[in-house]
């Protein structure tokens, strides 16, 4: 998802009228340096221009336009070198590219602001970088002809430096280093004080980013490389040597990385050891997307690829890491996220895509997949997947199952599917296992849910007996002004992730609609409550005891003092796919129309979930939770900005709710039995 465009008044050029050649000299800031050759000594990287550089300068502002003209240089290894141009320079500010710019225009400040390309594609260059690969900038308030007033540039881009050791460097022919958020393609500057700063918040229409960088070339075993990263932070990376002939070695890291403007990281030596791995080895790796800095232990969650070939398993990387940003930015997951450790397994599939189904679970068209998703062309109800295949390759490839941190019943899965048809399930079970199934919908186009199109016009029980005349008594139709308190959800598929796997998977909640149009009753308990690992907490069949009545309604006159938005908790009737005998304790929430908004007693069933997995239930209370608590719905409550950002697609189709998680009991002997199987050798 790219920051906000709005606000963004683009500028046009023209170039600047034959004028008399003028020349002056330019060099660049004593910084540790990325541009444009490098001297290597033992203690510094120097940049000495080469001859025929030239650079762009944009001069003389009229309104949204602006001159332009090219400067050259003969000089030849020299860190400062003079420039000339045959065009009439007008103006009072000079902003100069090396080699160039893409765009420019103004923000809503008013602001001068630049678009710069940095290539995705790289090639290897021992000791040093492709040249005219870098990027610089200089801004003048005038230009000088003086060699000791030169034209100061400043250096837009990072370097990672390596080398590479083991039997197999020589035999490397690409490098991919890959970022968990953009690294080359479009970004955009603007001049503070005379120095190029990336305004990551801020892209042109158009823009394309990149999270990876290829670096081509033959390589040498105990040699210098440099790859060109846009500056910003990296939650984690990893970085892929092939061998061009479908082999590879991969390496991986969980670290923090910050990517500073005309700043070297140095890698040192990175070791390949003796042998590639081919590419039909089948798994691809486990890419650690966030590391735990607090708990006991890590709360572990892992993510896997369905219906992606070996070519598309970077499209799955990409949207791995955008659902997971949409799980985080969510509460209560956002304010405990450091207390997660989140992996993005990589498997690939023969075929894209998920197989199809009659609706009833007959496949009617086979799509070679690794988990055999499949669920109806038009329908959804049907939609599942190889449950074992799901677990025993969780269980063989998660680092901290293998490790013994947690077991597979302590690792909720997230199952991002390669289908734009819309869909999505979870699968929970007993002994706490579970996994949520989440396809591509509409290929990230927009989607809306809605509040049912029906009510009850009570909040107490139906008097017994239960006739169809006393359903028909107790309903009524959903007015404007009900649609008004609520809202409507408008999103994509990743608000699908958030219900399935925020809500279901890991939450253990259960859903909060009822069906439209459809008059049904139920007066048996609540499914899966009393499981080891409980389920649907958040719905109660009995509303005078609500699980939530001790936590919440008995103080809701002090927590509606503290935060009028905990005013919206009750006892609603409706749930549980029920318009009668469940009750939820607010009328609307992210298990309903799926909203990046979980309820107060929602959010409070998550945090005591994620302190249970990290061993630290001892630690948590209600008062601790509520000291945390972050209590607004972006539906409701966010301002427009943020509305807009979470909202970004123009059209939304509309939909209707998903089918409910299916529950299964596991019987003890075949859970000792499944352990028993785990703890043997292989």
């Amino acid at each position: 998802m790219l920051p906000e465009t709005a606000g963004i008044v683009p500028g046009t050029v023209s170039p600047a009228p034959i004028g008399e050649p003028f020349t002056f000299f330019a060099g660049f800031a004593a910084e540790d340096q990325t541009r444009s050759r490098l001297e290597l000594d033992p203690s510094a990287a120097s940049v000495l221009w080469t001859a025929g550089d030239s650079f762009r300068c944009l001069f003389g502002f009229t309104g949204n336009n602006a001159s332009v003209a090219t400067f050259s240089t003969s000089s030849d290894g020299t860190p400062q070198a003079a420039f000339t141009t045959y065009r009439s320079l007008t103006g009072s500010e000079f902003y100069c590219f090396y080699p160039d710019y893409s765009k420019w225009g103004k923000n809503s400040d008013g602001d001068h602001i630049f678009g710069i390309n940095l290539p995705f594609k790289q090639h290897a260059k021992a000791g040093g970088i492709e040249e005219g690969l870098n990027r610089a900038f200089a801004y003048a308030d005038g230009l000088s002809g003086s060699p000791e007033n030169p034209l100061v540039f400043y250096n837009m881009l990072s370097l990672l430096k390596f080398r590479m050791d083991g039997a197999i460097a020589s035999q490397v022919r690409e490098i991919t280093f890959i970022g968990s958020a953009s690294v080359a393609g479009d970004f955009v500057i603007k001049n503070v004080d005379g120095v190029p700063t990336v305004c990551p918040e801020i892209y042109f229409n158009g823009s394309e980013q990149s999270s990876k960088v290829i670096l081509s070339g033959d390589f040498k075993a105990d040699t210098d490389y440099y790859i060109a990263l846009k500056p910003g932070q990296l939650t984690s990376f990893r970085m892929e040597f092939s061998d061009g002939a479908g082999r590879s070695t991969l390496k991986q890291s969980s670290k923090a990385l910050t990517l500073e403007r005309s700043r070297i990281k140095d890698f040192g030596t990175i070791h390949l050891g003796n042998e590639f791995v081919s590419d039909d080895s089948g798994f691809y790796g486990a890419v650690k997307y966030m590391s735990a800095t607090e708990g006991t232990k890590p709360v572990t969650i892992v993510v896997i690829p369905e219906g992606f070939t070996k070519e598309e398993l970077s499209t799955y990387e990409q949207l791995a890491h955008d659902g997971l940003e949409a799980l985080f930015d969510t509460e209560p997951y956002k304010t405990y996220r450091n207390r997660f450790n989140v992996y993005i397994l990589k498997v690939p599939s023969t075929e894209s895509g998920a197989s199809v189904t009659d609706g009833n679970g007959s496949i009617t068209k086979t799509v070679l997949t690794h988990f055999n998703a499949r669920w109806g062309q038009n329908t959804y109800g049907d939609m599942t997947a190889d449950q074992d295949a799901v677990f025993s390759f969780v269980q063989e490839f998660c680092p901290d199952i293998v490790q013994g941190i947690h077991t597979i019943e302590e690792v909720p899965i997230m199952m991002i599917i390669n289908d734009a048809r819309y869909g999505g399930i979870c699968s929970l079970f007993s002994n706490g296992r579970g996994f949520g199934m989440i396809p591509h919908t509409f290929n990230g186009g927009g989607i809306s849910w809605s509040y049912p199109s029906i009510v009850p016009t009570t909040d107490d029980p139906l008097p017994t007996p239960v006739t169809n005349d006393v359903l028909n008594a107790y309903y009524r139709w959903t007015t404007q002004a009900d649609y008004d308190e609520v809202g409507m959800n408008n999103g994509d598929w990743r608000n699908t992730l958030v219900h399935e796997f925020g809500g279901h998977c890991f939450g253990r909640l259960g859903d909060e609609y009822w069906q439209n149009e459809t008059l049904n009753y139920t007066s048996s308990s609540v499914s899966g409550q009393n499981w080891p690992v409980p389920m649907s907490l958040n719905l109660t069949s009995t509303p005078a005891s609500a699980p939530w009545k001790a936590e919440l309604l008995d103080r809701l006159d002090a927590l509606t003092a503290i935060d009028s938005h905990y005013n919206r908790i009750g006892t609603f009737q409706g749930g549980d796919n029920y318009l009668y005998g469940r009750w939820r304790s607010e009328k609307i929430s992210c298990m309903i129309d799926n909203r990046f908004y979980f309820s107060a007693w929602q959010r409070y069933l998550i945090t005591k979930r994620i302190f249970t997995l990290s061993g630290d239930l001892d630690r948590f209370s209600f008062e601790s939770w509520l000291a945390k608590d972050v209590t607004a719905d972006p539906v409701r409550d966010l301002d427009s900005e943020t509305t807009h950002r979470i909202r970004e697609h123009r059209t939304y189709t509309p939909v209707g709710p998903l089918p409910p998680p299916v529950l299964t009991e596991v019987r003890q002997d075949n859970y000792e039995r499944s352990l028993k199987k785990k703890s043997e050798p292989k």
